[in-house]
């Protein structure tokens, strides 16, 4: 009898691999794969009692992965010829996986409160032999673990702050609650220790919860809840929040939740009153944090990390503009140099642009930069010598002379990048808006915003276009003279550039027939910019993203 067992999986790492290898050979079944790009389909062959064993080992120790979209499994009648053989090929150090986490915490296992195993799945750290414990000027080495995460759990929940090594790096960890005493807070971080009382404190998408307990164990940006804002103990809207991804972290919160405690606050300096440390352990071997968005489709954009292939770096380090280099990455990653794909790049840290992909064309073609101005007394002069705009400025000026004063002294020399978030800045500073426009439209009840200009300046070449900046600012001023609020007029800036990027696709098609198109730069880690962009991008187009390469690498 063969199981097909069928797995979506958007990522080009072998962990998924990996660990049905691993679990294939403990039960010693007969197992082999086919992979095409986003599947991998794994065949297992053996009696109804291999099977039904195998299935149930695979349900305890397969951990989930924020890249696995979805699975299947279904009766086979043959294995495909073009299948291989399992191997492990493992690429990165990983958090603790479900067989460590059950033998730490099964009393009839030898490893019971032992933070330091052997895994071939995981990370490795047999070599380290005790902790080592320092408060008040007294250091002590201890095997002892059940009884310092004892003690460290009650220290804890006394208010104390205690810095413990893991296997991610040095943290300053302590109550929540001792954060009220800061007057100012910048990057909060939360380590959550109960995930099933996440929504006591934040506003967590059930994709979200999924993402933070994948093996992965990654860092999501979540917003803090309208009840727990009354507390005043957390100052600010948005916070850093990761799971336990060290079990040493994991053993202490068993403590700590029975103390009532869900979460911590840490940073990775300041005063601490005990210190946990270890020795033996290869600095290098530390685990990643992978910094990520799930998208309201559920789709995971990596915002940054380090675990991808080497190979993506030197595909990256070929190019100068960035653009080119997050293009040529995602085409390598998703298989598609043989392909025409139009690649957008809109970044809050670099230049952005819209680039043509093609093999037949030699390369990338550039399609549209933008540019921002030299001056607000240049933009404004430009919008007088159109043909309606010079009235629209009087009457602006008219109807709101501090505004208008106010956004001729608006440097914009400031604006050091030519992309689309400059000039979302520029539209900010002509309209006095109390916010971005980004946030300002994700703020916005409404269902749709008003039609924004979005123009390409007249021209035959479908390359090195032109875009009109006169029409785009003249549309926001005539919304703000019609009384449209401040967030309408926000949201119909983010809407109606998402019908800009479907018709400029359009358009690009009808010379160039595409094989899809591609997605990159932080700007598009934003809801209400994919949510938007998805429906304005017809179905005829595949969309594609980076897979484990950050969709924008920071500087």
């Amino acid at each position: 009898m063969i199981l097909e067992y069928k797995f979506e999986y958007i990522s080009n790492n072998n962990t998924l691999i990996n660990f049905f290898a691993n679990i294939a050979k403990k039960e010693d079944i007969n197992v082999k794969l086919t992979k095409s790009n986003n599947e991998i389909n794994f065949y297992v062959e053996g009696d109804e009692d291999q099977l039904l064993s195998f299935s149930d080992k695979l349900s305890i120790d397969l951990p989930v992965s924020m890249f696995l979209k979805n699975t299947s499994v279904d009766v086979a009648q043959e294995i495909p010829t073009n299948s291989a053989e399992l191997d492990i090929k493992k690429e990165y150090n990983l958090s603790f996986c479900p067989t460590c986490m059950n033998e730490v915490d099964n009393k009839d296992s030898n490893n019971y409160y032992n933070p330091f195993t052997t895994c071939e799945m995981c990370t490795d750290t047999s070599n380290i032999k005790e902790l080592i414990i320092t408060q008040n000027g007294n250091t002590e080495h201890t095997k002892k673990y059940e009884e310092v995460f004892e003690k460290l759990a009650n220290d804890i929940n006394d208010g104390l702050k205690v810095k413990i090594k893991t296997l991610s790096g040095v943290f300053v960890f302590e109550k929540i609650d001792n954060l009220k005493e800061q007057n100012e807070q910048k990057d909060v971080n939360l380590l959550c220790l109960n995930l099933i009382n996440i929504s006591n404190v934040l506003v967590a998408k059930k994709s979200e919860v999924v993402a933070l307990a994948s093996i992965e164990k990654p860092e999501l940006e979540l917003r803090i809840n309208e009840v727990y804002k009354y507390k005043n103990i957390i100052k600010t809207d948005i916070v850093n929040v990761r799971y336990l991804n060290d079990l040493i972290l994991f053993l202490l919160s068993k403590h700590l939740i029975a103390h009532g405690i869900d979460f911590l606050s840490y940073s990775k300096d300041g005063s601490f009153d005990i210190s946990v440390d270890f020795e033996g352990f290869d600095e290098s071997e530390k685990i990643d944090i992978p910094k990520i968005k799930v998208l309201d489709n559920d789709r995971v954009v990596v915002l940054d990390s380090n675990n991808y292939e080497n190979k993506l770096t030197t595909l990256y380090e070929k190019f100068d503009e960035e653009s080119q280099k997050q293009s040529i990455v995602l085409l390598g990653e998703n298989d598609l140099f043989k392909k025409k794909i139009l690649n957008f790049f809109n970044s809050s840290e670099y230049n952005d642009n819209i680039v043509l992909y093609s093999n037949d064309l030699g390369g990338f073609l550039d399609i549209l930069k933008y540019t921002v101005p030299n001056s607000m007394q240049e933009l404004f002069d430009e919008i007088s010598d159109d043909e309606t705009g010079g009235k629209l400025l009087i009457n602006f000026k008219k109807h709101f002379p501090e505004c208008y004063e106010n956004a001729l002294k608006f440097d914009t020399s400031v604006l050091t990048k030519n992309s689309l978030l400059s000039l979302w800045k520029i539209v900010s500073a002509v309209l006095d808006f109390e916010d971005d426009v980004i946030s300002l439209a994700s703020a916005c009840m409404l269902e749709k915003g008003p039609r924004i200009d979005y123009k390409l300046l007249e021209q035959e070449e479908i390359y090195n276009k032109t875009f009109n900046l006169v029409k785009f600012i003249k549309s926001g001023i005539s919304f703000k003279l019609a009384g449209v609020e401040n967030s309408t007029i926000s949201l119909g800036y983010i809407e109606s550039y998402t019908h800009f990027v479907a018709n400029v696709i359009d358009e690009v098609n009808e010379e160039v027939v595409l094989d899809g198109v591609s997605l990159s730069g932080d700007i598009f880690s934003h809801d209400i910019i994919s949510t938007l962009l998805h429906k304005s991008i017809t179905k005829n187009y595949k969309i594609f993203y980076n897979k484990d390469f950050p969709i924008q690498i920071t500087k």
